[in-house]
């Protein structure tokens, strides 16, 4: 999504993503004894651009949206006669 944040003709729609981009889906356990179920993430990475993601919030999109956001995209495009 970051890539797609620095292009001229991309409006995000929606809420913010809430993060998490600098971990991987991580690992699923079940610790013996209490047989709580945990999740820890095994990658940490640093690729993203500060500018466009917070690992707090996430992507921050264009135009908020919080139901039914394909609805509102697809009421936008044809509003403004985006998809000629």
């Amino acid at each position: 999504m970051s890539a797609l944040r620095n292009k001229d003709n991309v409006i995000f729609v929606g809420i913010n993503s809430a993060g998490a981009l600098m971990n991987d889906n991580g690992v699923k356990i079940v610790l013996p004894n209490s047989k709580i179920n945990i999740q820890c993430g095994s990658v940490l990475r640093f690729d993203y651009d500060e500018t466009v993601f917070s690992e707090e919030t996430g992507f921050r999109p264009d135009i908020w949206v919080g139901t039914d956001s394909l609805e509102h995209t697809l009421n936008l495009i044809s509003y403004y006669r985006l998809n000629k």
